[in-house]
């Protein structure tokens, strides 16, 4: 109901016919970990996909507005630019390589059959349906699953849980291009006969503090510390089952291949640590996978749909997205959006009305004598 509501508040909102528009693509249930306060397992999360990226905004601001199934949703990272997410799902980032297992290459609109006789000569990959937009000498089409550099990222699955003492950092750099300037460095330094990795500074602060000094009320608040711990762990002694919903949604890294065929879709659900102990023990066979029971809601299977299939129920205010309020709030959203994209820090003049009594002569400069002595223009005005 939600990918229909948003896709009818959408079009309404611009004017169009609601049953002739797919401007939702699909929204699928993912899971991860709130970015804001300290939370130690994954939450639910509903991930919008749109169709035009121009209308991430517009789609922001209508869920927020709580005209739609009459709930004031909370969105997130709806101000992210669409490129920069777009590169970093995939491992890309500027003056950087993009590798391709596969690719289509386009040839130039030519009409004369010599023309396309020596274009069929000169291609490289396979021949793309479409036809070159610029005067590059070489244009490829691609699928997102045909771009190699996501297999070079992994998760870090390290906010999840909580683990006591933390886990270690990686010996590399997460961020790639970072990743590409240690390797040149380390190169560089090989080549001068030098460590390829120089020493990683220490950090002085805890040989520099002097032992036996605390707070005056550091017991107290440490007893503290130790009661909630005990509470909160009853507490989830108490729940089961509760997290088994997890294995079988995608997290938010995971769900870039969720609209993905099957075939080349690489994510499975985990499977438990009792069952796979149990397996091992017995020595079982594998058995086959159960169903997902999320599989409508975290694949998008149910809320993929044409535009001219059945369109289903709606739970959408149309006297509130008709109101000026709401138009006002789309319209102040997307323009600033707008100026963010662009980098527009142009500031509007203010209007000064003008007053006969100023006076709009330059004060006069200052004037020094031969011994650089400073006085005034004692000139009389008028």
């Amino acid at each position: 109901m939600l990918t229909h509501s948003l896709n009818h508040a959408i079009a309404v909102s611009m004017k169009r016919n609601p049953r002739q528009s797919q401007l939702v693509r699909a929204i699928i249930l993912v899971k991860g970990v709130h970015f804001y306060g300290f939370h130690s397992s994954y939450s639910p999360f509903l991930k919008v996909l749109i169709a035009d990226p121009a209308l991430v905004n517009r789609a922001a601001t209508l869920l927020q507005s709580g005209a739609i199934m009459k709930t004031r949703f909370r969105v997130y990272e709806s101000h992210l630019s669409y490129v920069l997410q777009f590169l970093c799902d995939f491992g890309l980032y500027g003056c950087g390589w993009i590798e391709l297992a596969d690719a289509w290459q386009r040839g130039r609109d030519y009409s004369a059959d010599t023309s396309q006789f020596s274009q069929q000569q000169d291609m490289i990959f396979q021949f793309s349906p479409y036809y070159c937009q610029t005067r590059m000498p070489l244009e490829v089409d691609a699928t997102a699953h045909q771009i190699l550099n996501r297999h070079r990222i992994t998760a870090r699955n390290m906010h999840h849980k909580l683990d006591i003492p933390a886990p270690s950092l990686p010996p590399e750099p997460v961020v790639l291009s970072v990743r590409e300037l240690w390797d040149d460095e380390r190169r560089r330094r090989i080549a001068r006969g030098l460590h390829p990795s120089p020493d990683i500074p220490k950090d002085p602060s805890e040989n520099s503090r002097n032992a036996g000094r605390e707070w005056a009320a550091e017991v107290r608040w440490w007893e503290e510390i130790q009661k909630r711990i005990e509470n909160e762990g009853a507490q989830q002694t108490l729940q089961t089952g509760a997290e088994d919903w997890e294995r079988w949604v995608m997290t938010t890294f995971e769900s870039t291949e969720a609209l993905w065929e099957a075939k080349w879709r690489s994510w499975k659900p985990a499977r438990r640590p009792e069952d796979l102990s149990v397996a091992k023990l017995e020595g079982e066979e594998e058995q086959e996978p159960q169903e997902n029971p999320y599989a409508s809601a975290s694949q998008g299977l149910a809320s993929q749909y044409a535009a001219e299939d059945v369109y289903g129920d709606i739970d959408v205010d149309e006297d509130m997205l008709e109101s000026q309020e709401v138009n006002r709030l789309v319209e102040s959203e997307e323009s600033a959006q707008q100026k963010r994209e662009t980098g527009d820090t142009e500031k509007r003049a203010h209007d000064v009305s003008e007053d006969p009594a100023v006076d709009d002569e330059l004060p006069p400069e200052p004037q020094y004598d031969d011994d650089n002595a400073y006085y005034e223009d004692a000139t009389p005005k008028g």
